[in-house]
């Protein structure tokens, strides 16, 4: 099992060391390959139904956003005006700070993944009528497929959600379309590209030198005031493949001031029980390699 555990501080102060001292937030990209038997058909996405603490305007619990620079915090955890698919939450995105260029934002996760793994995606879009999409906008769900410097092998998307589908309701969208890498097409947004779909499939397959997988959300704002999205019980289900190990637990995470001394630490755990190969745990805090300095307990599977 290989094991890369990377945290970016937002932000530091000009006196900060390379050490973490001052952090609005700690984000975390996992990469991970753990051989073991082949997986029983479950959701690998933390926090699918956003039901874990907390909410209001915050990026939810296990995700990660996404956003060109001109974007502004238009995001919510939400439990009105719309009733949740499932629980009392869901995921609320609106239109970005619009300047004349269109924008596309969203959230996703990664997991580890390995060739000849195969998946099955979905997901829930309901727009309100008293805060509709905009005619032009739309939004759907991306799985991709990355190697090992985060290039993209293959992408799957579903069907595009918009206005014009239905309001005050909730639709399920599964991802079924195959894209073709050597077709890019463009949204408007000079940092995000989107690619043509050539068909349609019932299951993802990892390709040739897959090294992990990503589910993202995605809106596509094209006009100013173009209305809200929301997005609940979201699923990636993993069908046949090596199963990944679990991060959790990790600190520092979502907080303002972080005091060096208290340092970092996480958990690994293997749900198959596997044992998890400690000296393949690398971490990397702001571009340095500090895997030397950390210190593994616990059993071999955890």
């Amino acid at each position: 099992m290989n094991l890369l555990l990377r945290i970016y501080p937002c932000s530091r102060n000009s006196n900060d060391s390379a050490s973490l001292k001052t952090a609005r937030s700690a984000l975390l990209a996992a990469a991970l390959l753990l051989t073991a038997g082949p997986a029983q058909a479950s959701n690998l996405l933390v926090n699918s139904d956003f039901e874990t603490a907390p909410s209001g305007q915050t990026v939810p619990t296990g995700w990660t956003r996404f956003s060109p620079p001109t974007s502004r915090r238009d995001y919510w955890v939400e439990h009105l005006p719309a009733v949740a698919h499932s629980g009392t939450y869901y995921w609320k995105q609106w239109n970005a700070l619009y300047n004349g260029t269109n924008n596309v934002a969203g959230i996703y996760q990664d997991f580890s993944s390995a060739p000849g793994s195969t998946y099955q995606a979905s997901g829930w879009f309901f727009t309100y009528s008293g805060d509709t999409l905009g005619p032009n906008c739309a939004t759907w769900i991306e799985v991709s497929f990355l190697g090992a410097s985060s290039n993209v092998l293959a992408l799957y998307k579903s069907d595009n959600f918009g206005a014009s589908v239905g309001t005050d309701a909730w639709f399920q969208y599964p991802v079924t379309n195959a894209c073709d890498l050597s077709s890019p097409v463009s949204v408007g947004d000079p940092y995000f590209t989107t690619y043509a779909v050539t068909g349609s499939v019932s299951q993802l397959v990892a390709p040739l030198g897959t090294k992990s997988v990503r589910y993202r959300y995605a809106y596509l704002e094209v006009e100013p005031g173009a209305g809200s999205s929301y997005f609940d019980d979201a699923v990636l289900n993993q069908i046949s493949g090596p199963v990944p190990p679990v991060i959790s637990s990790i600190f520092p995470q979502n907080m303002i001031f972080v005091n060096p001394s208290d340092g970092i630490s996480f958990n690994v755990s293997s749900p198959s029980g596997f044992t998890i190969n400690s000296n393949a745990i690398g971490l990397v805090v702001n571009g340095v390699n500090v895997s030397g300095s950390v210190a593994i307990s616990g059993s071999s599977s955890n």
